[in-house]
C-alpha cells in the first residue's frame, strides 16, 4: 500500500472531487519514471478489496488527464475482471458506471455494486 493513499482518497470523497493520476502521484510524492504504474497497481488492489466488501470503488476518485473525467481504461478492465461491468464498455455505460461509483463515494454509503 502507498503511504497516505487511503487518506487522500477519503479527502477526495469528503470534498467531492476527483484527482488525476498525476495529481495523486504528486500528492503522495511518488517519484520515478513508473510513478503512475505504481499508483494504478495499488488502485487495482483497492478495487479488489472494495469489491469483496461491496463498497464503491475508491479508485474511481482518480481519473485520467485526457479521458473526459473518467478513469483510465485499466479501471474498467479491472472492474470487468471483478464482474462489476462489461468490457469493452461503451462511453455512455462507462460514464454511468463511473458516476454511480462517485455518487456512492460522495454520499459515504456502502452499497452493493
Amino acid at each position: 500500500m502507498l503511504p497516505g493513499l487511503e487518506e487522500a482518497l477519503k479527502d477526495c470523497a469528503r470534498q467531492r472531487i476527483t484527482l488525476t493520476y498525476g495529481q495523486m502521484a504528486e500528492r503522495l510524492e511518488i517519484d520515478g519514471p513508473r510513478r503512475i504504474a505504481k499508483l494504478t497497481s495499488v488502485l487495482e488492489t483497492l478495487m479488489e478489496q472494495d469489491a469483496k466488501t461491496l463498497q464503491p470503488l475508491r479508485a474511481a476518485l482518480v481519473v485520467g488527464r485526457g479521458t473526459d473525467g473518467l478513469p483510465a481504461r485499466g479501471f474498467f478492465q479491472k472492474a470487468q475482471a471483478l464482474g462489476l461491468c462489461e468490457y469493452p464498455i461503451s462511453p455512455t455505460r462507462a460514464q454511468e458506471f463511473h458516476a454511480r461509483q462517485l455518487k456512492d463515494l460522495f454520499a459515504g454509503t456502502r452499497t452493493q455494486i
